[in-house]
């Protein structure tokens, strides 16, 4: 199907438009606590970017070298993008969000700082935090997802799958590794002050099954094996 470029030139010009148009509105707003938002943000290296960081952008972020925006909701592409939260598909030679990921992230390193809950693809992948930034966020967050990289780490409490040739969960890991080097560490004494008593109960049981070529599980039926371990 053929698409005119002319009308792809005028759809981004209408979008940029309404952005703009409610960039000044939120500029006009005599609260300086009211939220800002647009539906497009084009950045270069930050802070030469459109909007600022504090904007949540709605629909699509072009990063052509660093952008960086409190978060995004929808299509984040470019060479370096970092945002608070990130809500849909982020597709980008580096993709960071400090507090949540939900969706998709596709790039050679991604990061969620809190929580993610979606599917990270890259080179290195990694979910939570051990900053006394999002220390207490991280500890009582609870991932859901699949890493998919050459190293996957998850430094908070996940659920789902990890693939790749290096994976790591120093918390709490509930599902299943495959990888060349696998460990399942228990988590920290000092998360017990941020979880409920079921965290408790269970980061004692084993319910991570491993296969790889080396398998670290201090809660299965070895603390470490080779091929498979649960």
């Amino acid at each position: 199907m053929f698409i005119n470029k002319k009308f792809i030139v005028f759809l981004f010009a209408v979008l940029m438009g309404l952005s703009f148009c409610q960039a000044a509105e939120d500029a006009d707003d005599d609260d300086d606590k009211a939220p800002k938002s647009a539906w497009i943000e084009l950045g270069f290296y930050n802070p030469v970017q459109i909007f600022d960081e504090n904007t949540d952008i709605t629909c699509f972020r072009l990063s052509v070298i660093y952008t960086c925006n409190k978060s995004v909701n929808g299509l984040d592409t470019g060479l370096v993008c970092k945002s608070v939260d990130a809500n849909g598909l982020q597709f980008a030679w580096s993709n960071t969000a400090t507090g949540i990921m939900n969706g998709l992230t596709i790039g050679l390193f991604n990061e969620a700082g809190v929580e993610m809950n979606g599917m990270q693809i890259g080179i290195y992948n990694h979910a939570g935090s051990d900053s006394e930034e999002n220390e207490v966020k991280t500890k009582t967050a609870e991932s859901v997802g699949m890493q998919w990289g050459w190293a996957n780490c998850a430094d908070a409490v996940f659920s789902g799958f990890q693939l790749g040739i290096t994976n790591v969960s120093t918390t709490l890991f509930d599902g299943l590794q495959i990888g060349i080097v696998n460990i399942s560490d228990r988590p920290d004494k000092m998360f017990d002050q941020f979880q409920t008593g079921k965290f408790q109960k269970d980061k004692g049981k084993s319910s991570c099954f491993q296969i790889g070529v080396i398998n670290y599980n201090p809660n299965g039926f070895l603390p470490i094996t080779l091929l498979i371990n649960f």
